[in-house]
């Protein structure tokens, strides 16, 4: 089979998964994707019928934003997925029906002010503070399509859109409203029970240098950021198992708090 009759394969498998088919139970018999930019455009295929049934990319979420999160992934640098505009719903809002098995993360939101469209040269953290219109706290809803994440490599999660589903984004705040990253926590909670803490500056450092990498990731590949565009710039909990009818709430030192209701999986 040739790499792209392989490529057009894993495309079709994560298509069915992705749109409530089972798990892929292994992936014994799939070429693992030649290199980073070979999964992104097996990405491009899913973002592609994403966007066809849910709008435009409005979000992205940033994967393995830690060096020790690349190496457990075997890569080189962290990934993005890409978030279609209906799939980004306020704190509290109905969400369409999931498919089952999702898991939930609390993280800081970005909300670009500017376009950072794709150029010659790099951006600098000053293009970044300058583009940066206000932050958010924010959920992101995964689900990756393997039944075992963590063992078919980062590859194979980034062709999967970084396994993201959804963002649910709380009230923005500027800047200048929050404390420092350093000192910024976040406490989760399901159906009141506690079940996540977490300190930003310590898990992720500063949200904006990972908007900054992304910037330059995505100008690398001929696109940018928007203006209005979300970013979840890194997971600050361990993904959360929910079911239908849980509520879940994060609540921030500063930042605020978003709260997701779960309905019906799909």
């Amino acid at each position: 089979m040739t790499a792209c009759g392989a490529s057009s394969l894993l495309v079709e498998k994560l298509r069915v998964v992705r749109h409530g088919g089972a798990l892929l139970a292994t992936i014994d018999s799939e070429p693992a994707p030649a290199g980073l930019e070979a999964a992104y455009r097996i990405a491009d295929e899913l973002v592609a019928l994403d966007v066809a049934r849910f709008g435009p990319v409005r979000g992205y979420k940033i994967g393995a934003n830690s060096r020790a999160g690349q190496q457990q992934l075997g890569l080189a640098e962290p990934f993005f997925g890409r978030v279609p505009a209906r799939r980004i719903v306020a704190s509290g809002a109905p969400l369409s029906v999931l498919p089952i098995g999702c898991t939930i993360e609390a993280e800081v939101g970005i909300c670009m002010a500017a376009d950072l469209p794709s150029r010659s040269r790099p951006y600098a953290g000053e293009d970044i503070r300058r583009a940066v219109r206000d932050v958010l706290p924010l959920f992101e809803i995964n689900r990756p399509s393997y039944a075992e994440p963590f063992h078919v490599g980062g590859l194979f999660l980034v062709a999967d859109n970084g396994v993201t589903q959804a963002l649910v984004a709380g009230r923005a705040k500027s800047r200048e409203q929050v404390g420092p990253w350093s000192d910024e926590q976040v406490q989760m909670s399901r159906n009141a029970a506690v079940c996540a803490e977490s300190k930003v500056g310590a898990r992720v450092g500063d949200p904006l240098d990972a908007v900054l990498w992304l910037a330059n990731a995505l100008s690398k590949r001929g696109t940018g950021l928007q203006q209005g565009d979300i970013v979840a710039s890194g997971a600050l909990t361990p993904p959360v198992p929910f079911a239908p009818g849980d509520r879940v709430l994060a609540r921030f030192a500063t930042l605020g708090e978003v709260e997701f209701l779960a309905g019906d999986w799909a």
